[in-house]
Parts: structure tokens; C-alpha cells; sequence
């Protein structure tokens, strides 16, 4: 939202019962101080959220936007450069990794892939979609795609499933 990253809690968007739309109340924005969901305040200016900057063409998660993207931009960078500012903490740093925003180490990754990520900030809602495509050379598993709505419905987009609910004992 604006530039605010907002998820689903452990990964309760693959749960069919719980709301995906705009309304719901499963959005939580995550906390730049200790990595802890919070309640997003809706217009993407929730205190103290990590957000998307763009620093010299590349993302840095930070607590505040510099710079916004422009109608005309589309801008991408790999994932490796990928970085976050020192208003970001450890714990914060390790859910972004852990939601795959974010590389443990550059070098992890292997250079031939490309990992691409695209991304915008300007807008009230953009989907990320994430992993590789089979169309662009340029990506990688590491990859994501930040610059479309929910709404769009292409034939390259998949997933792969991740919910499973366990029995009770």
C-alpha cells in the first residue's frame, strides 16, 4: 500500500477461509523496530512499518520513502541488491528474508539466473508475485514482480501451494 509491504501472517493468504480483499482485517504491516505484524492504518503511512525506498535505482526497505516512483517508471534491480537501511532491525531483517524480499548474502544466488525484481511505490495496491517465469531469462527463483493490482490474470503467473491443514490430534 504506497510503498508499505503488507502480508498475511503465516501464510494464512494460502487459507481459502480468510479474506484476501482490501478490507480484510488479516493485512498486517510488519514492524521495522522488532519484525512483529502490526495493524497497517490503511493509507500506508503506519509508524514505524517497513516500507519500499528506491535508493540509486535499487530497493532499500527502510521506515520512511525518499523517493517515489514516477506514472512512467517501471523500475527493476536484482535481487542481490537488495538492501535496507539502518532503521530496519535484525528481527525485522530476517522476516524480510524469510518472505524472500530480502538476500541472506548476495552470494547465495547464483549470478546466471539474473533474479530480477520489479517494483512500484507510487500506487495504492500492487500484488508481488514471486519466483520464475518461463518467458525472461532474466528470472530467477529469487525473483519478483511488484508492478501489477490483484486484479491481473496472465498465463505466466502461477504458484506454488503452501498451505496445508494438518490434522488435529
Amino acid at each position: 500500500m504506497y510503498g508499505e509491504l503488507q502480508v498475511m501472517a503465516n501464510n494464512n493468504g494460502a487459507d481459502a477461509a480468510n479474506s484476501q480483499g482490501t478490507s480484510s482485517t488479516k493485512w498486517m504491516a510488519i514492524s521495522a523496530d522488532d519484525g512483529s505484524y502490526i495493524t497497517p492504518d490503511g493509507s500506508g503511512t503506519t509508524a514505524n512499518s517497513v516500507k519500499l525506498d528506491i535508493v540509486s535505482g535499487h530497493i532499500q526497505w527502510s521506515k520512511t520513502i525518499t523517493t517515489r516512483n514516477k506514472d512512467s517508471d517501471w523500475p527493476s534491480c536484482s535481487f542481490a541488491a537488495i538492501t535496507c537501511d539502518s532503521t530496519i532491525s535484525d528481527a525485522a531483517k530476517l522476516v524480510l528474508q524469510c518472505l524472500g524480499m530480502l538476500p541472506y548474502k548476495a552470494t547465495d544466488l547464483c549470478a546466471k539466473a539474473g533474479h530480477q525484481c520489479w517494483f512500484r511505490n507510487l500506487d495504492a495496491e500492487r500484488a508481488f508475485f514471486s519466483g520464475g517465469g518461463w518467458y525472461v531469462s532474466s528470472y530467477g527463483l529469487a525473483s519478483f514482480y511488484g508492478t501489477y493490482p490483484r486484479s491481473i490474470s496472465r498465463t505466466y503467473i502461477g504458484f506454488r501451494a503452501a498451505f496445508v491443514k494438518l490434522p488435529t490430534a
